[in-house]
């Protein structure tokens, strides 16, 4: 990397971040209120506070915008990455004003932004506009599917993309100590050993929010079909980390759903209901003989551990992966089906399986190399 050259991380998980930043010469940036854990929130805040920074630099009052210790922070840097994920879109699931007015305020300090995105969209007409214009300033974009390519070229967005594996399939599969997880991970090791299988099920309570008792009544007709074909324990999972502060909270969902199953299939789930890290997901995958994921953090940690998934899907970015991955078979739109065809979803997927974990191995001989070597060329320049 060029000594001339200061890249800055704009960050949510500075403690996370700084353990893959730091060896690549990239320092995090702490946008600060790290004490408020609910991301929702903080997102408000932010957005909050980056707008007022732009609209003072729009009205000329760009020394008042630099007195602000956040300005100060960013000002550092000559380029800076901003980790967005899969949140840069309209809600459900997204807060995409915040991040327009985080990209908007860092160009207009005419500091280079790369947006680190994996997917976008999808955006409502009134705020199409908005976002096209700020992404057009943008030096770069990462994605990960062609669905997102195409969402960009009908916005009429010019910035360069380059469409590359998601950056957690370059993750570590190493975790700290925490002796919840090491309990867990314990039982499910011992299921095994007793030569039973595991699935790993991804309860999301944005699908709940969406379909509302439907998708509740799918995935236990789902569930009961598995149980009924193989006899496994299930492994239920939220999204993320402190889930009950991060704002959508999954472990209220998996609460739901365990207190609306019959008691036989109940009784063969096991539920995280406590703090993890982002790993912890990929050791669970790794006992798993595949996995149900109605979100991407489960699904990706499925796949980069080499394990089929089977995607509930409720936005565009799931079939975009599944797609690039190459395995279109292991997607179903939650809006398409219904607890009377899950059985029939099921057959296909089983029969699919050997050829989606070759198609998945395949992906992944390739996806760290990729990254890597991408992420270090773009460092260089």
């Amino acid at each position: 990397m060029p000594k001339d050259i200061k890249w800055g991380l704009l960050s949510h998980s500075v403690e996370y971040d700084q353990k893959w930043a730091k060896p690549l010469g990239i320092e995090v940036i702490d946008p600060g209120f790290g004490k408020i854990k609910n991301i929702r929130i903080k997102c408000y805040i932010y957005f909050a506070i980056f707008t007022m920074l732009l609209l003072l630099r729009k009205c000329g009052l760009k020394g008042l915008a630099n007195q602000f210790s956040l300005s100060k922070k960013i000002a550092k840097y000559d380029r800076v990455f901003d980790l967005s994920g899969d949140s840069y879109k309209d809600y459900s699931g997204g807060f995409s004003p915040y991040h327009n007015a985080v990209m908007a305020f860092i160009t207009s300090m005419n500091i280079k932004a790369y947006l680190i995105s994996q997917s976008l969209g999808p955006f409502r007409p009134v705020n199409r506009r908005w976002v096209k214009k700020v992404l057009n300033k943008l030096s770069f974009i990462y994605l990960r599917e062609t669905k997102t390519e195409a969402l960009l070229k009908d916005m009429g967005v010019v910035t360069p993309w380059k469409i590359l594996p998601d950056i957690a399939f370059a993750l570590p599969f190493e975790r700290g100590p925490n002796e919840a997880c090491d309990e867990f991970l314990s039982k499910l090791d011992y299921i095994k050993s007793q030569d039973q299988a595991i699935v790993m099920v991804s309860i999301s309570k944005l699908l709940y929010d969406i379909h509302s008792e439907g998708y509740i009544t799918f995935m236990i007709s789902l569930l009961e079909d598995i149980k009924a074909k193989m006899n496994p324990v299930f492994a239920l999972v939220p999204h993320d980390v402190k889930e009950k502060e991060m704002g959508g909270d999954d472990v209220m969902a998996i609460h739901h759903f365990l207190a609306n199953c019959p008691n036989q299939l109940s009784e063969s789930c096991l539920a995280v209901d406590f703090d993890f890290d982002p790993s912890f997901i990929k050791q669970i995958a790794l006992r798993s003989a595949f996995s149900v994921a109605g979100r991407m953090h489960a699904g990706i940690a499925s796949l980069s551990s080499n394990i089929p998934c089977l995607f509930i899907s409720w936005s565009h970015k799931y079939s975009g992966l599944a797609h690039q991955v190459g395995i279109e078979n292991s997607t179903a739109e939650m809006s398409e089906v219904s607890h009377s065809n899950t059985q029939e979803l099921l057959n296909k997927f089983i029969e699919s399986l050997e050829f989606n974990k070759n198609q998945i191995e395949a992906y992944n001989r390739n996806a760290k190399r990729d990254i890597t070597e991408f992420l270090l060329e773009m460092l260089k320049n």
